[in-house]
């Protein structure tokens, strides 16, 4: 029995002095969200809650570019009478946990300021939620990395 004992503690001793040993390996965080990002579906949710994702055209297109040195830049594409027409706004960005917040200057000169949720993220593929800031609902996207 005292050597049934003694083995036992020998191997938790063993496990204990093991998991204390500090290897100080050190991990670099990548930056996933720098390059250029295009839409490559939409989704709104529907009564029930549920996110119901379609596909974008070319002409109904958006993408997003995040920087090195944070500057941010979205391009707008949208079909009108059958004719392309692009929109674009540049400013900043700052990532704070999930949060991606966009700070640049309207037309007019004024600072607006948003921010979009990350649901997920990883080197090819990126998914976020934002509020529209004209119907107050939330607008889910799916982006592939150019």
């Amino acid at each position: 029995m005292n050597k049934i004992n003694l083995l036992f503690l020998l191997v938790i001793a063993c496990i204990a002095i093991s998991c204390n040993q500090n290897d100080d390996v050190k991990y670099v965080k990548q930056d996933y969200l720098k390059g250029v990002w295009k839409v490559s579906e939409t989704g709104v949710t529907n009564n029930q809650g549920i996110v119901k994702y379609v596909g974008v055209t070319e002409c109904d297109s958006t993408s997003y570019t995040f920087g090195e040195d944070k500057s941010f830049e979205e391009k707008n594409f949208n079909s009108d009478n059958g004719v392309c027409t692009g929109s674009q706004i540049t400013g900043t960005y700052v990532l704070e946990d999930s949060k991606t917040l966009i700070s640049y200057k309207n037309a007019a000169g004024k600072t607006l300021k948003h921010t979009k949720k990350l649901l997920s993220l990883n080197y090819e593929e990126m998914e976020l939620v934002y509020t529209d800031s004209i119907t107050q609902q939330f607008v889910y996207k799916k982006l592939l990395k150019k």
